[in-house]
């Protein structure tokens, strides 16, 4: 059985116990499950670019394990040239990314 297969059963499955209570049809399960896999394509491909962002950018983005953080170095030149860290979990670097490199 393939993904879609199983997709569609299950999609199936969902409309015969709650479509109802949703106000949908069984005759409108192909409409819901189109719906329901253009979202899931839709955010995979939007996870699939924020980790080639991370890819990219991995020369100034460290995971650090211990705390489950990431840290995005930022170069700050005016005066004396530093070097400071952001710390980040990866639900907040995913919004910095969405918000500001997307």
């Amino acid at each position: 059985m393939t993904t879609s297969d199983k997709l569609r059963e299950f999609g199936q499955k969902v409309m015969r116990e709650y479509g109802r209570w949703w106000g949908i049809e069984e005759k409108d399960t192909d409409k819901f499950l189109s719906d329901l896999t253009a979202l899931i394509s839709e955010k995979q491909a939007e996870y699939f670019e924020f980790v080639k962002w991370i890819g990219f950018y991995l020369t100034t983005l460290y995971y650090r394990d211990i705390d489950e953080k990431w840290l995005r170095t930022r170069f700050d030149i005016d005066g004396i040239p530093t070097e400071e860290y952001d710390e980040y979990t990866t639900e907040e670097l995913f919004e910095y990314w969405k918000t500001n490199e997307q």
